[in-house]
């Protein structure tokens, strides 16, 4: 007994970046064709937040429901739970803006948004676990 829970928490550490990951990959691909759309009509920041925007919204209906799921400590779509994912995520639009900003004057801009990309993954992980899907007196996380 004692020895399937500690595999499943270890299957959980390894899955849930995974899963994270492979989430992560969608909202890049959604967030980088819409910032390349919004390009022909907006300036980057302009196109960057709102495509970051859409992105982050997948992030969060998809993590909530794939990723973190059995952290039930509050209703998986809470009031809580989206103004922490707001927060978290206004903080990584800021250090994806910012990035941008600092690469569009030495990169092309679909580089410098790749770059800003990469950046904000880390960040986002450790948050959303941290943070976003913490495991309010969930057992075994």
């Amino acid at each position: 007994m004692m020895l399937e829970r500690r595999r499943l928490v270890m299957a959980r550490r390894v899955l849930r970046p995974a899963a994270f990951g492979a989430i992560g990959m969608l909202n890049t691909v959604i967030d980088f064709l819409a910032f390349w759309a919004l390009l022909d009509v907006m300036p980057p920041l302009l196109a960057n937040v709102l495509s970051f925007s859409l992105g982050a919204t997948n992030s969060f209906v998809l993590n909530t429901v794939l990723t973190f799921h059995d952290r039930r400590a509050e209703p998986r779509l809470s009031r809580r739970r989206a103004l922490r994912f707001a927060s978290v995520t206004l903080g990584c639009l800021a250090l994806s803006s910012g990035t941008l900003l600092l690469f569009l004057h030495v990169l092309p801009v679909l580089y410098a948004k790749v770059v800003s990309i990469l950046a904000t993954f880390a960040a986002g992980y450790i948050l959303n676990d941290r943070i976003v899907f913490k495991a309010d007196n969930v057992a075994g996380n």
